[in-house]
This record gives structure tokens, sequence and C-alpha cells, in this order.
């Protein structure tokens, strides 16, 4: 049996963002399992073949270039259709199902894994329900990356569970990082940390209400920093200006991927108040944020929403709040700034529950396990 896997990726490093991320990091947990990979993509750089190296060894990439989607789907087709005839595949892995449409075109005889992340199932254009459906009734193995898009997934598609569905968790962005990442405590002052895309269901304007409804000598502990970028960025500038706690309170903007780390290491308390609401079919898949936060030793206050739920277990490794709730996120903030031996309790336990479950090589493991059973027909 062939020990090549093709990955086939709406995009890759080092064009940025999530799925990029998750492709990458997919990517480099076959090389750890001594698999050969060959990528299909758009990303930045020219159209063609070029020689990846990344830190687990070398991959073979193909980037379709430039071009409407439309454009980008056909070149991509015909590279699947090229790679069919030069190359033998043990399995085919779709880090998103539209890019499943090639796999489920150009190669229906191997073995086929699709990754549903959340907000794809739910949110695509008119009449792309069944494609989606195809793809994922047709795919040998579905990887869920959380309890909560198990169930969206599942409902969207119009299938009942079976043993192809699976919750596969995501890996952290960095566990090496993580692992060896020691806390430095402050006398008197408590950091806190929001980071994420700021639109509305993440509630951000929520905790900065929460910050201006806390008691003054509690709120003058405080140093809330708001990390990232979106729509609601003026709106909680203006709620900070409001409730005169420019002091206590900064927006960051945007922050490089590599000086997250640093934000990590700095926080005490790490603040994502997301719900549901606010933003259409849109919820939490998984929460890498989050995961992170906890893995660098952060006391996670955490919305009661979607992927999350999984490992912020309530008083065991984090809080949870309902996010549209100002006096819940108050009172979890007041509850750990008044307890350092809680917050500390709750920092180590997440740490170790994030850093013990949240692998990229135990994510891989149900497509590993499934080519071990088709090696040994």
């Amino acid at each position: 049996m062939p020990s090549r896997i093709l990955v086939l990726a709406k995009g890759f490093p080092p064009t940025t963002g999530g799925v990029e991320t998750y492709s990458e990091q997919v990517a480099r947990a076959y090389l750890r399992r001594g698999l050969e990979v060959v990528v299909l993509t758009q990303t930045d750089g020219p159209q063609g073949w070029t020689d990846r190296r990344t830190p687990d060894g070398s991959l073979r990439l193909w980037n379709a270039g430039g071009g409407g989607q439309l454009t980008v789907f056909a070149r991509m087709l015909r590279a699947a259709l090229k790679l069919r005839q030069d190359t033998d595949l043990a399995a085919v892995h779709s880090t998103t199902w539209r890019v499943g449409l090639v796999g489920d075109m150009v190669f229906p005889g191997i073995p086929r894994v699709v990754t549903v992340h959340g907000r794809e199932v739910l949110n695509f254009p008119p009449g792309a329900g069944i494609a989606m459906r195809r793809v994922l009734r047709k795919a040998s193995l579905v990887l869920a990356v959380s309890q909560a898009t198990l169930r969206v997934a599942l409902a969207a598609s119009r299938q009942g569970a079976s043993p192809k569905w699976v919750v596969a968790h995501n890996g952290l962005t960095d566990e090496a990082r993580a692992r060896a990442s020691l806390r430095q405590p402050t006398e008197s002052t408590v950091r806190v940390l929001a980071l994420c895309r700021l639109v509305p269901r993440k509630n951000i304007v929520h905790a900065v209400a929460a910050v201006a409804s806390l008691p003054t000598a509690t709120a003058e502990q405080l140093d809330f920093r708001i990390a990232g970028r979106g729509p609601e960025q003026s709106s909680i500038q203006s709620a900070i200006e409001t409730a005169e706690l420019s002091s206590h309170v900064r927006m960051l903007g945007y922050v490089p991927d590599e000086d997250v780390p640093q934000l990590y290491e700095w926080a005490d308390i790490f603040v994502h108040p997301h719900s549901h609401t606010g933003e259409g079919s849109d919820f939490e898949g998984f929460g890498i944020a989050i995961a992170d936060a906890m893995a660098y030793g952060c006391a996670v206050v955490s919305g009661r929403d979607g992927g999350p739920l999984d490992f912020v277990i309530d008083g065991e490794t984090g809080l949870l709040v309902d996010g549209n709730e100002t006096s819940e996120i108050a009172a979890a903030l007041q509850t750990l700034i008044d307890e350092p031996s809680l917050r500390a309790t709750l920092a180590g336990r997440g740490k170790a529950y994030a850093l013990e479950n949240f692998s990229w090589n135990h994510h891989i493991e149900p497509v590993v396990e499934t080519l071990t059973r088709e090696k040994a027909r």
C-alpha cells in the first residue's frame, strides 16, 4: 500500500488564516508519522510545483496561483487529474468540504477524509448544500473539531451518527513553547487578555462593561489588553472611553502571529465570553485561542457555547459565563481577582489538560488508524 497522502487545502502558509494554519499543521503531523505528503492548494507565490521544507521534513506543494474561485477550482481539478495518473496515494485529506469536491470527483476509489471546522457547513452559496452533503456522505472519515461542530455538521448534512464521524480536537499553535512557558506573577496588578476577531458574538464590549461595573479598587488592579481587529473595534474603544477606563484597558489592534505567545505568557486571565448571537450562522467551532491560552497557563473565562465546552470545565479548568450577561463576566473576573489561589489552580489544571489533550499527532490518529485498517485488508 502506498505511503503517500494528498492534502487538499483551500489555503496554505505563507497565506495567513485559520484554515491555512490547520492545513500546514496536519501536513506536518503526517510527515512526523513517516508519510510522504503532497499538497494541492492556493497560496501566495507563483503557480506550479515547489518543494516546501518544514521543521518536520519536506513536502511537495502545488499552488493554483491567483484568480477567482472557479478558475482556481478548475486548475486544482486538472492538477488532481494529472496527479492521479502519476502518483499512488494512500488517502486524500480535504481540510474543508469545498476542496473535498476535488477529492470526490477525482479520487473515488481512495479513502477520503474531510475536516469540518464549524461555520463552513452553515454558510455557503445557494444550491451548494447539495454538494456539501454529497462530499460528507461519500467521505470515508469525517473529522469534526468538537462535539458542537459534530452536532451541527450532522444536522447540516442530514446524516445520522456513524463510526465514520469522529471528534478530533485541534492541536495547539505552538505546543513546545507553551509547554516550556513559565508564569511570571506580579505583586499587585492582575493582567487580563482578550484576543479574538472583534465581532459582536465575541462580546468584548460586554467584557469592558463588566470591568466598568467592578468596584473601583478592583478595577484599578487590572491591566486589560484587547488584541485583534474587526467591525466592533470602534464600539469597543467608545465603551472604554465612555467608562473612563483608558488607564486600565488598552486596545492593541492587530498582533502578528509571532508576537502572540508573549501576550499569553504575560496574561494571568484570558477572557473570551463568546456566544452564538450577533453574526448570523456562526459559532465557536473549537476555540483555538482559548486552548492556547490554557496551554500557556492563563486562567480562562469562556463563553458557555460551542466547541470550548469540550475542554473548559466550569470550576475545574476555567470559568464559564453567559457572554451576553455583563454581570456573569464581572462576577468571574471578581472571583479570579479576589482569589489568587483559585486563579492559580484553574490555570494549572487548564495547562495540564491542554498539553495532554491537544496535539496534532492526536488529531490525525483516526486517519492513521483508517489507513492501517485499509492496509490490513
